[in-house]
């Protein structure tokens, strides 16, 4: 899934080969009321957003949810044909914040898989 509508931008690393994408996950558990969802985002080599989700997982460990998130991320970019991934090692708070964002976004919905063409 590719959109024309990539209107944010994010630091990125100029070294990136422009057949390469960023993918940015996080995991959100609330232990006593049985939820947890996973959300991220994909951006390209120059930092512009391709696509966000957020997946509502039901009841699992704070690493299953880290996990389905990667797994997640990972399946959209098979299904929209983009590049390949960029594993950093350190990851800006303001990314980490998106992503920590989109997985709380879907808390209250209990939805399976929501896509965001846009950044939020």
């Amino acid at each position: 899934m590719t959109t024309s509508h990539k209107t944010q931008s994010f630091p990125h690393n100029s070294s990136i080969d422009s057949s390469w994408v960023c993918l940015r996950t996080d995991g959100s558990i609330k232990i006593y009321e049985g939820f947890a969802a996973t959300g991220g985002f994909v951006r390209d080599h120059n930092g512009r957003w391709i696509v966000g989700f957020s997946k509502y997982l039901g009841n699992c460990t704070v690493m299953e949810a880290e996990l389905w998130g990667i797994l997640e991320g990972q399946k959209n970019l098979v299904y929209s044909g983009n590049g390949y991934v960029v594993a950093d090692q350190h990851i800006p708070r303001k990314e980490i914040l998106i992503a920590d964002n989109l997985a709380k976004a879907i808390c209250n919905r209990k939805v399976g898989l929501r896509l965001f063409e846009d950044p939020p």
